[in-house]
């Protein structure tokens, strides 16, 4: 398993290789933003539309969610789901004195088999 951040570290590393001059209009107008406005900046990191949590990834999933709208119509039900980390079935699965976030595998069984309960009761 890898470390966190190690993820970020490698992409910090490898910019290069990512294919990040495909971007140069990019970085040209972020340059010209940061001359004109005299901004002092860091590094410049780009990160890849793969990497979760990013804006990049958030607009693909956006415009993924809006091309499903455009060929099956807007849809009926929309439903949010989350995970309440003081569910008693996570709870009594904490040994001696951990606390739910240092267990996420337990976290997110529970989850699913509480997500699997919602979809058979719709």
């Amino acid at each position: 398993m890898l470390k966190p951040g190690s993820r970020l570290h490698f992409l910090r590393q490898n910019q290069k290789d990512l294919r990040i001059e495909l971007y140069g209009g990019l970085l040209d107008a972020l340059e010209c933003r940061v001359h004109n406005e005299n901004i002092r900046t860091g590094k410049l990191i780009i990160l890849p539309s793969s990497f979760q949590g990013s804006p990049r990834h958030m607009q693909q999933n956006y415009k993924d969610a809006m091309a499903v709208v455009r060929k099956f119509r807007k849809p009926d039900l929309f439903l949010t789901f989350t995970c309440n980390p003081s569910w008693s079935e996570i709870l009594n699965s904490m040994e001696g004195v951990q606390r739910p976030e240092d267990r996420p595998g337990i976290i997110v069984r529970v989850f699913n088999m509480k997500l699997k309960e919602l979809l058979e009761d719709i």
